[in-house]
């Protein structure tokens, strides 16, 4: 994505080459009251709600060195304009990953993921970014630098600025630097593909995967025609009944095994099972990846609710929306939906009046990823209302951001 592409009313642009450079920039636009609008690869700037005043648009692509990669410590620092595939390169000389799951990796930033707390299907079994940013160092909306934790794991000294920093959207400061932890990359992956006859049945398989020997990294529902074309001849899920995907890693010798393992208990069961062979797999991980950026229907949403009410809220979504493309990272309580067949006058009424509620009811929330003009974007729609806590986080950005430059109007605060 272009800058000409990006919809944000744009007065000035700038792409710092160095920290100092970026901190100077932005306490400019404080002096004179711009909002400021950074930008990684501009993979996610039609989320969150529209600006609505010209600002500065702040690129940190010119910020995309790898500073630091003491590989046997397992930990890397680098600054936040490299995308995430250019980082699993570099990771993958010495056998090590990030195993976060960003869509388009080859044009999304890591500071990008940092700021939106990207995460995709395999969450259940590698966790977020949260998991993996030991160390940080960002430049806060007065354009003063600052840092927390620090390049080695057993680091627990002063406040945990990395958590605070992660999903803030740049309000709390834009990253200039960054430490992870990496693992070892799996050397073995299968999927496993069920046939489900109801939801009641898809109830009971997610309850016996929580607890079973076989530990999956993600546990996924599709629903919807759009999969059939991605998916094997003959697993196209019955109507309205979604089809469960399971993924394992591991070493080259537990794979095998767990697969096994699995298909033998769902066999026994009397389930219809379809592996996936590598071909299969590699053209169907892509899709799951970058499902949260496709442009299908007049808007796409993300609910976040109790694993164990997955399925309700994906009912209620069916049942409303019919003709949706849904996506659901079912172990973790991720729901992605497209709502493909319905109008733009109706998105509103089905996440306000029915997803929301049935979300908070449940501990979690409805957003607007991303919308048709046609659809208007309310605090409400794309946030889900004030969260909880929302006193604290405003006396944070009031420390950090008194003049709310940065991301001025686009966040949950």
């Amino acid at each position: 994505m272009t800058t000409t592409e990006l919809p944000l009313p744009i007065a000035k642009e700038c792409k710092p080459a160095d920290a100092e450079e970026l901190a100077r920039a932005i306490a400019q636009a404080a002096q004179d009251n711009m909002p400021v609008y950074p930008c990684g690869g501009g993979t996610k700037q039609h989320w969150g709600l529209p600006p609505r005043e010209p600002g500065l648009l702040l690129s940190t692509a010119g910020l995309n060195r790898v500073v630091d990669y003491p590989w046997e410590d397992m930990t890397i620092t680098v600054q936040p304009g490299i995308t995430v595939a250019e980082l699993q390169r570099h990771l993958a000389q010495h056998g090590q990953h990030l195993p976060v799951d960003v869509p388009r990796p080859e044009a999304a930033t890591l500071g990008g993921a940092i700021a939106t707390n990207s995460s995709g299907p395999r969450r259940f079994g590698y966790g977020t970014l949260r998991d993996y940013v030991i160390g940080i160092q960002a430049a806060d909306g007065q354009g003063r630098i600052y840092q927390g934790g620090g390049r080695v794991v057993k680091n627990v000294a002063g406040y945990d600025f990395c958590k605070l920093l992660i999903g803030s959207w740049g309000t709390v400061g834009v990253v200039t630097q960054v430490t992870l932890k990496v693992p070892p990359a799996p050397q073995d992956r299968a999927m496993l593909l069920r046939q489900l006859r109801s939801w009641s049945e898809a109830d009971e398989v997610l309850a016996e995967l929580n607890t079973h020997v076989v530990q999956p990294v993600a546990v996924e529902l599709l629903c919807g025609p759009g999969w059939k074309e991605h998916l094997p001849e003959g697993a196209a899920a019955e109507e309205q009944v979604p089809v469960l995907l399971v993924v394992l890693e591991g070493t080259r010798e537990e794979v095998p095994w767990c697969a096994q393992e699995l298909a033998c208990q769902w066999e026994a069961a009397g389930a219809a099972l379809v592996p996936l062979d590598e071909s299969q797999q590699q053209a169907l991980w892509p899709r799951l990846v970058d499902f949260p950026l496709e442009r299908r229907g007049p808007a796409t949403i993300q609910a976040t609710t109790l694993p164990s009410r997955t399925c309700e809220l994906l009912q209620e979504l069916l049942r409303r929306a019919p003709q949706s493309l849904v996506l659901a990272h079912a172990a973790s309580g991720v729901v992605l939906a497209h709502l493909e067949g319905l109008a733009e006058a109706d998105v509103p009424p089905l996440v306000l009046r029915h997803l929301q509620p049935l979300a908070h009811d449940a501990g979690g929330n409805v957003v607007l990823l991303g919308a048709e003009p046609g659809v208007e974007r309310t605090h409400q729609l794309c946030w889900g209302g004030w969260p909880p806590g929302v006193e604290l986080m405003q006396r944070v950005l009031d420390q950090f951001d008194p003049a709310r430059v940065l991301n001025r109007g686009r966040y949950v605060v």
